[in-house]
């Protein structure tokens, strides 16, 4: 019994060292390109804001993609800095769609 518990406990502890080196915080969609704080997704072929990106992230970078609404798609992001739209397809912000962004200091909007 003692032997096991030891294991067990060994086990745990083993789990606890391993666990920081993954990043559970966020998938990085094939259309995207993640680096630390930044997501750049200019893939003309996207047409939705991705979600299970790090919540964390301050630059996001939608440009020339195929985006017609942003209805809340951006809730998650709510650290974000900077935020690109430019050349994209969107046609509507939905209501209060930056109320959550309250860290917003850049919106590039060129051509949207």
């Amino acid at each position: 019994m003692r032997m096991r518990m030891s294991s067990d406990l060994s086990c745990s502890l083993l789990i606890l060292l391993i666990l920081p080196l993954y990043n559970f915080a966020g998938k990085c969609p094939r259309e995207c390109t993640c680096e630390s704080t930044t997501v750049s997704c200019t893939d003309p072929q996207l047409n939705i804001i991705p979600h299970f990106l790090d919540p964390g992230i301050l630059h996001f970078d939608l440009s020339g993609t195929s985006i017609i609404r942003l209805d809340h798609g951006l809730d998650f992001y709510s650290n974000l800095l900077e935020l690109n739209i430019s050349y994209s397809k969107i046609q509507s912000l939905g209501d209060n769609q930056f109320v959550r962004l309250n860290k917003l200091r850049r919106l590039k909007a060129e051509r949207s």
